[in-house]
């Protein structure tokens, strides 16, 4: 029990960088898909 709080616990706190980087990651990969089908698109 106690090793499962503090695995909980260090998640808790890493949570917010995880979820951080997965933003940034989808809206660099959602500018990437964009900037790919905007040409293909006037096309």
């Amino acid at each position: 029990m106690t090793t499962k709080t503090k695995i909980w616990g260090m998640n808790a706190a890493n949570r917010i960088v995880v979820w951080a980087l997965l933003a940034s990651l989808a809206t660099a990969l959602l500018q990437y898909v964009e900037a790919a089908a905007l040409p293909a698109h006037f096309v």
